[in-house]
Protein backbone atom coordinates (compact mmCIF):
# COMPACT_ATOMS: atom_id res chain seq x y z
CA UNK A 1 0.00 0.00 0.00
CA UNK A 2 2.78 2.59 0.59
CA UNK A 3 4.82 1.77 -2.22
CA UNK A 4 1.62 1.91 -4.50
CA UNK A 5 0.69 5.66 -2.98
CA UNK A 6 4.15 6.55 -3.65
CA UNK A 7 5.23 6.38 -7.21
CA UNK A 8 3.25 5.91 -10.54
CA UNK A 9 3.81 2.43 -12.27
CA UNK A 10 3.98 1.01 -16.15
CA UNK A 11 1.92 -2.18 -16.88
CA UNK A 12 5.44 -4.39 -15.57
CA UNK A 13 4.98 -2.51 -12.19
CA UNK A 14 8.01 -0.05 -13.20
CA UNK A 15 8.23 3.22 -12.21
CA UNK A 16 7.40 6.18 -13.98
CA UNK A 17 6.27 8.77 -12.43
CA UNK A 18 5.47 10.26 -8.63
CA UNK A 19 2.62 9.87 -7.44
CA UNK A 20 2.02 13.76 -6.76
CA UNK A 21 0.74 16.94 -8.94
CA UNK A 22 4.06 18.67 -9.56
CA UNK A 23 6.17 15.22 -10.34
CA UNK A 24 9.40 15.16 -8.81
CA UNK A 25 12.55 13.34 -9.34
CA UNK A 26 12.03 8.99 -9.23
CA UNK A 27 14.71 6.71 -7.80
CA UNK A 28 16.12 4.29 -10.02
CA UNK A 29 15.74 1.34 -7.60
CA UNK A 30 14.05 1.04 -4.43
CA UNK A 31 13.84 -1.54 -1.84
CA UNK A 32 11.28 -1.90 0.55
CA UNK A 33 11.87 -4.02 3.76
CA UNK A 34 9.89 -5.42 6.04
CA UNK A 35 10.07 -8.38 8.90
CA UNK A 36 8.27 -10.42 6.53
CA UNK A 37 10.56 -10.15 3.75
CA UNK A 38 12.03 -7.61 1.03
CA UNK A 39 10.67 -6.28 -2.63
CA UNK A 40 11.97 -4.07 -4.80
CA UNK A 41 10.72 -1.79 -8.05
CA UNK A 42 12.98 -0.22 -10.70
CA UNK A 43 12.43 2.99 -12.58
CA UNK A 44 11.32 1.77 -16.15
CA UNK A 45 14.11 3.13 -18.06
CA UNK A 46 16.51 0.93 -16.03
CA UNK A 47 18.48 -1.79 -18.59
CA UNK A 48 18.05 -5.31 -17.77
CA UNK A 49 22.14 -5.37 -17.36
CA UNK A 50 21.56 -3.44 -14.39
CA UNK A 51 18.39 -5.02 -13.16
CA UNK A 52 19.32 -8.48 -13.09
CA UNK A 53 22.34 -8.53 -10.89
CA UNK A 54 20.67 -5.95 -8.21
CA UNK A 55 17.50 -8.79 -8.39
CA UNK A 56 20.22 -11.41 -7.46
CA UNK A 57 21.40 -9.37 -3.90
CA UNK A 58 17.43 -8.72 -3.51
CA UNK A 59 16.68 -12.31 -3.78
CA UNK A 60 19.47 -13.27 -0.70
CA UNK A 61 18.69 -9.64 1.11
CA UNK A 62 17.46 -11.21 4.32
CA UNK A 63 13.92 -9.75 6.13
CA UNK A 64 13.94 -6.91 8.13
CA UNK A 65 15.94 -7.38 11.18
CA UNK A 66 17.75 -4.24 13.17
CA UNK A 67 15.79 -1.66 11.92
CA UNK A 68 18.28 0.71 12.04
CA UNK A 69 21.07 -1.25 9.77
CA UNK A 70 21.40 -0.74 6.24
CA UNK A 71 20.36 -3.60 3.34
CA UNK A 72 22.68 -6.17 4.01
CA UNK A 73 24.00 -5.83 0.35
CA UNK A 74 23.72 -1.85 0.24
CA UNK A 75 27.40 -0.98 -0.99
CA UNK A 76 26.52 -3.58 -3.59
CA UNK A 77 23.51 -1.78 -4.58
CA UNK A 78 25.51 1.05 -4.81
CA UNK A 79 27.90 -0.13 -7.02
CA UNK A 80 25.76 -1.13 -9.71
CA UNK A 81 23.64 1.89 -10.06
CA UNK A 82 26.96 3.69 -10.03
CA UNK A 83 28.07 2.01 -13.03
CA UNK A 84 24.86 2.28 -14.90
CA UNK A 85 25.15 6.61 -13.79
CA UNK A 86 26.13 8.79 -11.07
CA UNK A 87 24.27 8.13 -8.03
CA UNK A 88 22.66 11.41 -7.11
CA UNK A 89 21.27 10.72 -3.46
CA UNK A 90 20.91 7.37 -1.19
CA UNK A 91 17.49 7.38 0.65
CA UNK A 92 17.31 5.04 4.00
CA UNK A 93 14.30 5.80 6.28
CA UNK A 94 11.37 4.01 8.34
CA UNK A 95 7.69 4.09 7.01
CA UNK A 96 4.83 3.83 9.61
CA UNK A 97 1.24 3.61 10.10
CA UNK A 98 -1.72 4.85 12.15
CA UNK A 99 -3.03 1.73 14.19
CA UNK A 100 -6.17 3.94 15.42
CA UNK A 101 -6.30 7.37 14.44
CA UNK A 102 -7.54 9.72 16.78
CA UNK A 103 -7.51 13.47 17.35
CA UNK A 104 -8.12 14.59 20.99
CA UNK A 105 -6.43 18.12 20.47
CA UNK A 106 -8.15 20.22 17.50
CA UNK A 107 -7.94 23.66 18.96
CA UNK A 108 -6.37 25.86 16.10
CA UNK A 109 -6.10 23.20 13.58
CA UNK A 110 -7.88 24.39 10.10
CA UNK A 111 -8.62 22.74 6.85
CA UNK A 112 -7.05 24.84 4.16
CA UNK A 113 -8.57 25.64 0.87
CA UNK A 114 -8.47 28.41 -1.95
CA UNK A 115 -10.51 30.33 0.53
CA UNK A 116 -8.28 30.72 3.13
CA UNK A 117 -4.82 30.06 1.56
CA UNK A 118 -3.28 33.31 2.94
CA UNK A 119 -3.07 31.97 6.10
CA UNK A 120 0.17 30.20 4.80
CA UNK A 121 1.20 33.28 3.18
CA UNK A 122 3.52 34.52 6.35
CA UNK A 123 5.29 31.49 7.32
CA UNK A 124 4.82 28.94 4.82
CA UNK A 125 4.40 30.26 1.20
CA UNK A 126 6.63 27.44 -0.32
CA UNK A 127 2.48 25.52 0.69
CA UNK A 128 0.57 27.43 -1.43
CA UNK A 129 1.30 26.01 -5.01
CA UNK A 130 -0.09 22.48 -3.25
CA UNK A 131 -3.56 24.27 -1.98
CA UNK A 132 -5.78 23.21 -5.17
CA UNK A 133 -3.56 19.36 -5.35
CA UNK A 134 -3.42 18.04 -1.54
CA UNK A 135 -6.66 16.66 0.65
CA UNK A 136 -6.65 16.79 3.35
CA UNK A 137 -4.68 19.67 4.04
CA UNK A 138 -4.22 20.80 7.75
CA UNK A 139 -2.61 23.59 9.60
CA UNK A 140 -2.37 25.01 13.21
CA UNK A 141 -3.38 28.31 13.08
CA UNK A 142 -1.80 30.86 15.54
CA UNK A 143 -1.03 34.47 15.84
CA UNK A 144 -3.48 34.46 12.46
CA UNK A 145 -0.97 32.52 10.73
CA UNK A 146 -0.32 28.88 9.90
CA UNK A 147 2.84 27.34 12.19
CA UNK A 148 2.13 23.88 10.88
CA UNK A 149 0.74 21.67 8.34
CA UNK A 150 0.34 18.33 7.21
CA UNK A 151 -1.21 17.43 3.76
CA UNK A 152 -1.59 14.37 1.82
CA UNK A 153 1.10 14.54 -0.91
CA UNK A 154 0.76 11.25 -2.36
CA UNK A 155 -2.60 9.87 -2.78
CA UNK A 156 -4.44 6.38 -3.51
CA UNK A 157 -7.87 5.29 -3.58
CA UNK A 158 -6.41 3.02 -0.56
CA UNK A 159 -3.96 5.75 1.30
CA UNK A 160 -2.51 8.83 1.57
CA UNK A 161 0.86 9.76 2.55
CA UNK A 162 1.56 12.95 4.87
CA UNK A 163 3.75 15.63 3.70
CA UNK A 164 4.29 17.82 6.78
CA UNK A 165 5.92 21.20 8.20
CA UNK A 166 6.40 23.14 11.18
CA UNK A 167 7.74 26.90 10.94
CA UNK A 168 11.26 26.74 13.07
CA UNK A 169 9.74 29.40 15.51
CA UNK A 170 7.24 26.36 16.63
CA UNK A 171 9.24 23.45 16.63
CA UNK A 172 9.43 20.96 19.71
CA UNK A 173 6.54 22.40 20.83
CA UNK A 174 4.05 19.66 19.76
CA UNK A 175 2.64 21.88 16.89
CA UNK A 176 3.01 18.68 14.01
CA UNK A 177 2.06 16.17 16.69
CA UNK A 178 -1.64 18.08 16.86
CA UNK A 179 -1.83 19.00 12.97
CA UNK A 180 -0.68 15.02 11.89
CA UNK A 181 -2.97 13.87 14.10
CA UNK A 182 -5.60 15.48 13.19
CA UNK A 183 -4.88 14.76 9.14
CA UNK A 184 -4.72 11.41 9.87
CA UNK A 185 -8.34 11.48 11.65
CA UNK A 186 -9.72 12.62 8.03
CA UNK A 187 -7.95 10.40 6.06
CA UNK A 188 -9.39 7.52 8.08
CA UNK A 189 -12.91 9.31 7.68
CA UNK A 190 -12.38 8.98 3.83
CA UNK A 191 -11.82 5.28 4.20
CA UNK A 192 -8.08 5.03 3.12
CA UNK A 193 -4.82 4.22 5.23
CA UNK A 194 -2.86 7.69 6.54
CA UNK A 195 0.76 6.71 6.32
CA UNK A 196 3.87 8.37 7.54
CA UNK A 197 7.49 7.98 6.12
CA UNK A 198 10.96 9.83 7.05
CA UNK A 199 14.55 9.44 7.11
CA UNK A 200 16.73 8.04 9.12
CA UNK A 201 18.67 11.64 9.88
CA UNK A 202 15.22 13.61 10.46
CA UNK A 203 14.93 13.39 13.92
CA UNK A 204 12.30 15.87 14.26
CA UNK A 205 10.20 13.60 11.97
CA UNK A 206 10.87 10.21 14.19
CA UNK A 207 9.93 12.29 17.25
CA UNK A 208 6.50 13.16 15.97
CA UNK A 209 6.35 9.61 14.82
CA UNK A 210 7.14 8.12 18.46
CA UNK A 211 4.89 11.09 19.93
CA UNK A 212 1.85 9.41 17.94
CA UNK A 213 2.68 6.36 18.67
CA UNK A 214 2.64 5.27 14.99
CA UNK A 215 3.21 1.61 14.12
CA UNK A 216 6.91 1.25 12.04
CA UNK A 217 6.01 -1.42 9.45
CA UNK A 218 9.20 -1.38 7.73
CA UNK A 219 12.12 1.08 6.04
CA UNK A 220 12.69 2.26 2.44
CA UNK A 221 16.00 2.10 0.71
CA UNK A 222 16.41 3.94 -2.85
CA UNK A 223 18.61 5.34 -4.79
CA UNK A 224 18.53 7.85 -7.51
Amino acid sequence: THMAALYIYDSNQHIVACNQFNGGAVPRFHLARTDQGVFCVFRADMPAEVTAPVLDYVSKEPPLGDVLAAPVYQNEYVALLSGHAPVDAIWHGPAYRFTNPECDDQRDVVDISTTNSELLEANMPDWLIDVPHRRPFKALVMDGHAVAVCASVRITPDAHEAGVETTPDYRRRGCAVRVVSAWAKSVSLENAQPLYSTSWDNFGSQAVARALGLQLVGTDFHIR
